[in-house]
């Protein structure tokens, strides 16, 4: 495969894109709610978030490691809280998403009528 690309790509000159600064993420005070009503819906889901670092930071692989343990995997204490003592749903995790410029945590939750 490896072969293939090179064949492929091997010559090519092309220019590297130029990298735009994205604009600084909104500082929103407060809490926000938005609800989405669906007819008919048998599940319901559950979003939170919030801004956070990126792969730049010196604690990027600590975040990464934190959020492992606190929802990021199967055996994490929210899955084991939310759904092995509570049973209240089947499919809670938290992740972070580390973009160009502005990462974000996030925290999920499903749950069933």
């Amino acid at each position: 495969m490896l072969k293939s690309a090179e064949k492929v790509f091997g010559g090519w000159a092309g220019k590297k894109p130029d990298s735009k600064e994205a604009a600084a993420p909104p500082n929103p005070r407060g809490r926000h709610v938005y609800l989405v009503h669906v007819p008919g819906a048998v599940q319901t889901q559950i979003f939170a978030g919030c801004h956070a670092i990126t792969r730049k930071h010196p604690d990027w692989v600590k975040l990464g490691l934190t959020n492992s343990l606190y929802g990021g995997a199967f055996n994490s204490r929210l899955v084991m809280n939310i759904r092995e003592d509570k049973g209240y749903t089947y499919s809670p995790r938290s992740g972070v998403s580390a973009l160009r410029q502005h990462g974000y945590f996030f925290r999920f939750r499903r749950c069933s009528k």
